[in-house]
């Protein structure tokens, strides 16, 4: 059975001006909807280090095209990605990572964490 996931809302701006910000508007659109094979959700306690990082394992999904990570606890992590672009590209993360990747060939080979804390998470992809 296959997994629909959404993701709804915008990033907006306004310029704050001396009696406060004014009304945020919106910029840039964050909405999307697929379906993928599969998906994987949840919160978890983890702990990696640059030489033995922690594998994030996705219930199976072998290549994840849509990723999300948020991190509890105000800690700073870091994401490594694995794609066909490269191995371990780092990527910081102190509050919400989110990347979708649609297209065949884009996908997420492997997710990897460095740091420790607690983080809330949902992978969705295909496990072939």
């Amino acid at each position: 059975m296959s997994s629909a996931i959404e993701s709804a809302g915008s990033l907006g701006g306004s310029p704050v001006r001396p009696e406060g910000p004014g009304e945020l508007t919106s910029i840039l659109s964050l909405a999307f909807k697929a379906t993928y094979a599969q998906m994987d959700a949840g919160s978890l306690s983890f702990s990696g280090t640059d030489s033995v990082p922690f594998v994030l394992n996705p219930g199976g999904i072998t290549r994840v095209r849509a990723l999300a990570v948020r991190t509890l606890d105000s800690q700073s992590i870091q994401i490594r990605l694995t794609s066909a672009a490269g191995s371990d590209q780092k990527v910081p993360c102190s509050g919400l990572f989110v990347l979708h990747c649609p297209k065949a060939g884009d996908e997420l080979l492997e997710v990897k964490l460095v740091g420790s804390g607690r983080i809330e998470y949902l992978a969705a992809g295909d496990v072939t």
